[in-house]
């Protein structure tokens, strides 16, 4: 892998972690009766909202590590007609001053939670910041990237990040998760976990059979062979955990899996780490 792109692996999954809490506390907002989610606001390190913030604005920091020369970053913004990285920073950018709006709207308030109406709009500019993102990285002359595999990655990591953290949040009373609704979102993450298995095993094999060239990186063995083994171990684990959570006799209470929840965090968040660094250690290039 490319040293410089180790800040990229950072970048990507801090960002891809912010929108999908802000992606599954809206739709909890939107299932729960009063069309609202209970949540710590303001300041309170329990604000998910405020962690969403912090973990956009982290990712943002680590992303100026990737330039060679960070004063010139301004300049990446004058090419919106055809460059893909140009929108994805408009997009950050678009996603933070909504998102900041919709902490500072909860903290002044002092409201007792998010209603969905305040999060959609960070919500939908979470959604065109992941669009964005896979666009940079759909490049004809990278054939590790250039695949469908990659928007899908990009947003099943997502939706595993933001739903874990919203289940750990859950567990220790930071946000409101109905009691019946407990069960249906973590069979939801199950669901999450077995895509990223199969995809990763579909990608592993199209990997295998690429014409990678004299210099190119070997896929069947070595490193890149062990972060996928390790990644399908830690997938495993994390879904018989889910699965174990679920088949519990009796109403599910989120009291009751606290600890089996930051159990398994470790586990879905290790294995999100060593799909990223395959990801970025897959490069190589054909052609000019």
């Amino acid at each position: 892998m490319r040293r410089r792109d180790l800040s990229l692996v950072f970048f990507t999954l801090a960002s891809q972690c912010s929108v999908g809490i802000v992606l599954w506390l809206t739709t909890l907002a939107l299932l729960s009766g009063d069309a609202s989610i209970a949540a710590a606001t303001g300041l309170n390190p329990a604000n998910p909202v405020l962690l969403a913030l912090l973990l956009v604005a982290l990712a943002t920091a680590i992303s100026f590590l990737h330039l060679g020369n960070p004063v010139n970053a301004p300049r990446a913004m004058r090419n919106l007609a055809t460059s893909w990285l140009s929108r994805e920073i408009l997009a950050i950018g678009l996603y933070k001053l909504t998102l900041f709006a919709a902490f500072v709207v909860g903290w002044q308030t002092q409201a007792p939670g998010f209603a969905w109406q305040l999060l959609a709009p960070a919500a939908l500019a979470g959604l065109i910041l992941l669009w964005t993102m896979s666009g940079v990285y759909l490049i004809v002359t990278v054939p590790p990237w250039n695949s469908l595999h990659t928007p899908l990655a990009f947003g099943l990591t997502t939706l595993c990040l933001g739903g874990t953290s919203c289940l750990v949040f859950g567990v220790t009373g930071a946000i409101g998760i109905d009691v019946a609704m407990f069960a249906p979102c973590a069979a939801v993450l199950l669901a999450v976990l077995m895509l990223e298995g199969g995809t990763s095993l579909a990608n592993q094999r199209r990997l295998q059979g690429l014409d990678t060239g004299f210099r190119g990186p070997d896929f069947g063995r070595g490193a890149l062979r062990i972060l996928y083994g390790a990644r399908m171990l830690l997938l495993l684990a994390a879904g018989l955990g889910i699965t174990i959570l679920l088949l519990q006799s009796g109403p599910a209470s989120a009291a009751e899996h606290a600890a089996l929840m930051f159990l398994l965090l470790p586990a879905v968040v290790l294995q999100e780490l060593a799909g990223r660094l395959s990801f970025y250690a897959s490069y190589f290039r054909i052609g000019l």
